[in-house]
């Protein structure tokens, strides 16, 4: 049974705000308390762990291995594939490419793993971060990724 509470409302609006940037608990938390929201740190984990389970939010590790970092995804469909999380600015973008289906391949048929794909991700930087040229839409050069 799903319930419908303020704080899972509120919360669940604020990750859908911030389109693809992944926050931590207490970021989520001091957003809302900012909001006039008062949530405390185990009901905000514990709503994203459910949003989690529910496939509407994503869930990564932080590169520093501290807190992990959620983020609204919407659709379940879109939480099985990958991310691609910036280092820099912290941006985060579906790794939809077919590209993944042949490493996945390889690495299983070649080193006997099998990766999980809507757990994999990948820390680089973006574009804009990595030409420090803003860049609205991705073109990808190698023909691999699926269109936007």
């Amino acid at each position: 049974m799903q319930y419908h509470t303020r704080q899972k409302d509120s919360i669940l609006a604020l990750l859908r705000e911030q389109e693809e940037h992944f926050l931590t608990v207490d970021e989520i938390r001091l957003r809302l308390t900012q909001d006039g929201i008062s949530v405390g740190q185990s009901t905000v984990y514990r709503t994203v762990e459910r949003l989690v389970a529910d496939g509407v939010v994503s869930k990564v590790p932080s590169v520093d291995r501290s807190s992990a970092r959620y983020c609204f995804v919407g659709r379940p469909e879109t939480a099985a594939h990958g991310k691609l999380v910036c280092l820099q600015c912290g941006a985060t973008r579906p790794l939809e490419c077919h590209m993944l289906d042949e490493l996945s391949q390889h690495l299983e048929g070649a080193h006997g793993f099998r990766i999980e794909p809507s757990r994999t991700v990948l820390y680089g930087l973006c574009a804009k971060c990595a030409d420090g040229i803003e860049h609205s839409d991705h073109t990808c050069k190698g023909g691999c990724c699926h269109e936007h």
